[in-house]
């Protein structure tokens, strides 16, 4: 499963990066990408939950705590794209969706 969730991350991510570069800095764009990702996102992984959480808590904290971050995160996403299907949208601006929120035209 962790190969299929690493593999739709990086396909999104790169997707956002492109639509956020003008076009003559894409390659920059790709690069910053992956220099974020693989220099900070290692290193503040290895500090945090290596260092500090699995010392001081455990092995099953940080995986716990991954579960709660990530479960938040879902519930952005959600939230911010009005549901996770059709039927959770509703098709009048105005109206609010299965979530609650209200959708803006």
């Amino acid at each position: 499963m962790h190969g299929v969730t690493i593999a739709l991350w990086q396909t999104a991510s790169v997707e956002v990066m492109a639509s956020i570069t003008p076009p003559s800095l894409a390659a920059t764009g790709q690069s910053f990408l992956s220099n974020v990702r693989g220099l900070f996102g290692s290193a503040l992984g290895n500090l945090f939950g290596g260092i500090i959480i699995i010392a001081n808590y455990g092995e099953a904290a940080l995986y716990r705590g991954a579960a709660v971050l990530v479960g938040m995160g879902l519930l952005c996403y959600l939230s911010a794209t009005g549901g996770c299907c059709r039927r959770c949208r509703p098709s009048e601006p105005g109206g609010t969706n299965v979530l609650g929120g209200t959708v803006v035209a």
